[in-house]
């Protein structure tokens, strides 16, 4: 039986478990039949891949793409969308596509889409999971005249293994952008880590991610690296997460960076914080208490 669920300036949590708050100032609408999800979003969404397209999140070495930098993975911002999520046994799919707002398509006489993606992930038991995606972001409307960046195609093949309270992740992430009047930028980008359950309620976890970038020059460093001193960049992140409650934690986060701004959830759109003036490496420290609504 399908039962359709509207909510004005939020989401269901229930149906959209990744989107954590519910202020985003969107109308959402889900039908869903047993195994089976179409949604349709109008208006702003933060994390509209990452809520329909959970196989990423959920092989990232951190466990939770709130304290992870999730634009260095997916798109993460995709408003005015249609969705889907299908379940085949171990096979879980998933698809999504915008439309481009109408001022450019007006304004610039550019097509109607936004950005669209796709992921898979397939279960072996309990115990393993391996998972694919794809994003395609295309330009801005007025490219190259109105923005430096153009499109974007973004790939990612990752795995996890549970043993007992011990899990163990890694994710590679491919991602070429083409940038006006320079050459396009490829990156390659890999994270390995895993997290380990002291307790029913504490979880301590630890990430090494290295990026490494080709086709940059002084120009497109810092746009496209996202605050980078050089084309190789590296993080080490540490976690522990103390859960008061099914949907209230604790949790302290510390990371250390090089050659460019530390890169982790917390920051602006979940992206990397500024970097100070003539400075190449950056730690980070962060304690406090989130609540799920």
């Amino acid at each position: 039986m399908r039962r359709p669920v509207v909510l004005w300036n939020g989401e269901d949590v229930t149906l959209f478990p990744n989107e954590g708050a519910v202020a985003h100032r969107a109308l959402a609408a889900a039908f869903h039949d047993g195994d089976h999800q179409v949604g349709v979003a109008a208006g702003r969404r933060r994390r509209c891949a990452f809520a329909q397209l959970p196989q990423i999140t959920s092989v990232l070495p951190l466990g939770v793409i709130d304290y992870e930098m999730a634009t260095y993975f997916s798109v993460v911002r995709a408003d005015n969308s249609v969705t889907y999520t299908g379940k085949f046994d171990g096979l879980t799919v998933g698809a999504y596509y915008t439309f481009r707002p109408i001022e450019e398509q007006t304004t610039y006489d550019e097509n109607t889409t936004g950005r669209f993606g796709f992921a898979a992930s397939y279960d072996i038991g309990k115990q393993y999971r391996v998972i694919a995606t794809y994003d395609r972001v295309e330009s801005a409307g007025g490219y190259p005249n109105t923005t430096i960046t153009g499109k974007i195609d973004n790939i990612a093949v990752g795995g996890k293994a549970n043993f007992g309270e011990f899990a163990v992740s890694a994710v590679y992430r491919y991602r070429k952008t083409t940038v006006a009047n320079n050459p396009n930028v490829k990156s390659h980008l890999f994270t390995v880590g895993g997290t380990y359950k002291v307790t029913p309620a504490l979880t301590m976890g630890v990430a090494y991610t290295i990026d490494k970038l080709s086709g940059t020059n002084d120009v497109t460093l810092t746009r496209v690296g996202l605050k980078r001193t050089d084309d190789r960049w590296q993080q080490f992140a540490f976690l522990a997460s103390y859960a008061l409650s099914k949907r209230t934690n604790l949790y302290a986060e510390l990371a250390h960076a090089r050659k460019g701004a530390v890169a982790l959830g917390l920051g602006a759109d979940g992206g990397s914080y500024d970097l100070a003036p003539n400075k190449s490496n950056q730690t980070a420290a962060a304690i406090g208490i989130r609540h799920y609504f």
